[in-house]
């Protein structure tokens, strides 16, 4: 599956071209630090989906602000408003500013900002000699599904590329800065969907879970890290721990069990 990923500089890309290009599936940018909104967001979300293209939102991220990763995901979630049915939000990293380990501490803390709101773990957008180089190849991301951006050549064609860090496959292929869509003058960054994955892993849940008040009694860690908190112990909250197994982590559930 082909998708697209456009900003404010495509203000007037026609999403009617997008979908007569084979495109199926598109990320939408909203907002970059917090002073920063995308005029043309709304009016993209509306368009693609009166065609049917899923969309999602994405935030730019600043870490070389003062403003600290909490403060950018709830301006992104104040303009995002992620509802049930499109892709899940994602985080563009690709400023540095802050040191490796505390670069990837503020990425960490952005996603579970917005986890907390959605009940899901969103998504994380990154080039991968960035994420080597610049954020240090940091391990303990594998919850929140790769994005990544890796053009080999550049020049329109898919080349072989492999994941970054400690996640077990990526999600999406940046593959190209350089796509080409039908009435549009200028190039456009295209994507694929990955072997393994659907829309559907990637799309906001029917039904937030409310009930995952994210405070006691329920916690999940891993190396005296606090992964995850919900107010009761439910599918969702094991699913999570399971998500962890799988990904190769460790992880402690803590808890007190209640009668009903």
């Amino acid at each position: 599956m082909l998708g697209i990923d456009i900003s404010g500089w495509q203000k007037t890309i026609s999403w009617k071209a997008i979908a007569d290009a084979g495109i199926e599936f598109g990320f939408i940018k909203a907002t970059e630090g917090t002073d920063y909104v995308n005029s043309a967001y709304a009016q993209h979300r509306k368009a693609a989906r009166r065609l049917g293209i899923p969309v999602g939102a994405y935030h730019f991220a600043r870490p070389d602000a003062d403003d600290g990763p909490e403060a950018e995901a709830d301006y992104f979630l104040e303009v995002a408003q992620p509802r049930a049915g499109e892709l899940l939000p994602v985080l563009d990293l690709e400023t540095g500013g802050l040191p490796p380990n505390a670069l990837a501490r503020w990425a960490k803390r952005w996603l579970r900002r917005v986890e907390k709101r959605i009940g899901q773990p969103p998504i994380l957008y990154t080039y991968s000699s960035f994420w080597t180089s610049i954020v240090g190849n940091a391990p303990g991301f594998e919850r929140y599904p790769l994005w990544l951006a890796n053009y080999g050549k550049d020049d329109g064609k898919v080349y072989p590329v492999r994941t970054v860090g400690s996640w077990p496959s990526i999600a999406i292929h940046q593959y190209t800065s350089k796509g080409r869509i039908a009435g549009w003058d200028n190039p456009v960054d295209l994507n694929r969907l990955k072997r393994g994955w659907t829309l559907d892993q990637l799309t906001v849940g029917a039904e937030p879970p409310p009930s995952l008040g994210y405070g006691p009694p329920w916690k999940l860690m891993a190396k005296k890290e606090v992964l995850h908190e919900a107010s009761r112990l439910d599918a969702a909250f094991l699913a999570l721990a399971a998500e962890q197994a799988k990904a190769g982590g460790t992880a402690t559930i803590r808890g007190t069990l209640r009668e009903r």
